[in-house]
């Protein structure tokens, strides 16, 4: 039997165009691992909406992690927005849980936005709640809760068996807050009740009848890492401190002649400048300190990263200043303050605040005189640096983990610090 070619071709493109109309190309977009020790994050900013066209290097969301806020440009091919499963702001989900999903072309957003986002983590829920008819229902309980407030306030039997008593004064106070209905002006427990209600039915103080204050705020996902983290460290580090005096006299004269010398603010030298060099270089001297816990080994860097915390309006960062003992104070004080701007503005990146070996937290300018830091695991030791005082000298404490750093080799360090520190010259050659 003979088949002639073009017939055979024109059936052969005909069922690859049937077989075309058929097929439908949707994509689900996941939750990135921005960084190494990403484990969870959360879309603060959606950039596209659905409908809207995607290209490769555009970026579809900013996306909130433990340290910072970055932007996630979409690396896949082109194509529109058919789902978007999260609010901005919602609660941390899972690296890898479907955030989004991209149809191809128009003809196959009715089946991306059908396409099912099941596989989504269980903290993929709220978006889906309001699609749910039946949803609302649980806050129909929630009325009642001023009255249960009010009730137990108000229980004239438990005020009965109190024996309250109170002071013409504090019945004062009461009588300028609470309007009696009563006979003669008297305060009934429909008053009280009354006034309770319209302060929201707030918590009572434990002596009864004053309303406590308070305003709750929602912690956000860095946070809670942060707590986490910190609480770890606390739970699991063996933590030991060291304190010691430093003179700092010399070093204070050393910064203003530096500065001096600076043409047209080329650059400003600061103390804390001083600190990370001396301290970089402590590191090379005793490397004990320059290491890291690793459960079955423990990690002895050759490169001494250091860490400075940071003060955010959302939480502390440690950006790193890489190499930091190979470096000048010019060049340490212009990287200091590129991180510290970057980390406030919530632009740091991986790159800026991954693999430091050791951290300095420095209160100085709050006037803090000596305090005990925790340690940033897996980092072996941070130090806690005061305020220098009229005296001439500055208080730093040394909190060490001791399952890597013996009480001698942190005392060897601080020795080394505190020779460094008091000849700022020697952190010149």
């Amino acid at each position: 039997f003979f088949v002639p070619t073009n017939m055979f071709s024109r059936r052969l493109v005909g069922s690859l165009r049937a077989v075309a109309r058929c097929r439908t190309y949707a994509e689900k977009v996941v939750m990135p691992a921005l960084s190494p020790t990403m484990e969870a994050g959360t879309v603060a900013v959606w950039k596209k909406k659905v409908g809207d066209k995607i290209m490769p290097g555009e970026v579809l969301c900013q996306i909130e992690t433990d340290k910072a806020t970055l932007d996630y440009e979409w690396n896949g091919d082109e194509g529109i927005v058919a789902q978007l499963a999260y609010e901005p702001g919602h609660e941390p989900v899972a690296v890898g849980t479907p955030i989004a999903v991209l149809a191809e072309d128009e003809a196959d957003m009715d089946a991306a936005k059908a396409m099912s986002l099941s596989e989504a983590a269980p903290a993929a829920a709220p978006a889906a709640a309001p699609a749910a008819a039946p949803a609302p229902a649980p806050a129909a309980p929630a009325a009642p809760a001023p009255a249960t407030s009010g009730a137990g306030l108000s229980d004239v039997g438990s005020y009965a068996a109190a024996k309250v008593r109170a002071s013409p004064a504090a019945m004062a106070m009461v009588a300028q807050h609470i309007k009696g209905t009563g006979p003669n002006g008297r305060i009934t427990q429909e008053d009280v009740d009354k006034f309770m209600s319209s302060k929201g039915g707030v918590a009572v103080g434990g002596g009864g009848g004053v309303p406590a204050q308070y305003d709750d705020a929602a912690v956000s996902g860095m946070r809670k890492v942060i707590a986490s983290k910190l609480t770890q460290s606390k739970v699991e580090i063996p933590h030991f401190y060291l304190t010691m005096d430093c003179a700092v006299a010399k070093m204070k004269e050393m910064v203003k002649a530096l500065n001096a010398q600076a043409a047209d603010g080329e650059y400003k030298i600061s103390i804390n400048d001083f600190i990370i060099k001396a301290s970089a270089l402590a590191c090379r001297q005793v490397p004990t300190v320059n290491s890291q816990w690793h459960g079955d080994k423990i990690r002895a860097f050759k490169t001494v990263d250091i860490s400075v915390a940071v003060a955010t309006e959302t939480g502390l960062m440690t950006p790193v200043v890489y190499n930091a003992d190979m470096k000048g104070l010019k060049e340490i004080s212009g990287d200091v303050k590129t991180l510290a701007k970057a980390a406030r503005d919530g632009k740091l990146t991986p790159e800026q605040y991954i693999g430091g070996t050791f951290t300095i937290s420095n209160l100085g300018a709050y006037g803090i005189k000596q305090f005990n830091a925790i340690i940033n695991p897996p980092q072996a030791c941070i130090l806690a640096v005061g305020a220098a005082q009229e005296n001439g000298m500055m208080s730093v404490t040394l909190s060490c983990d001791h399952r890597v750093v013996d009480g001698a080799v942190g005392a060897m360090w601080l020795q080394a610090f505190k020779k460094l520190v008091e000849n700022p010259s020697s952190l010149l050659l």
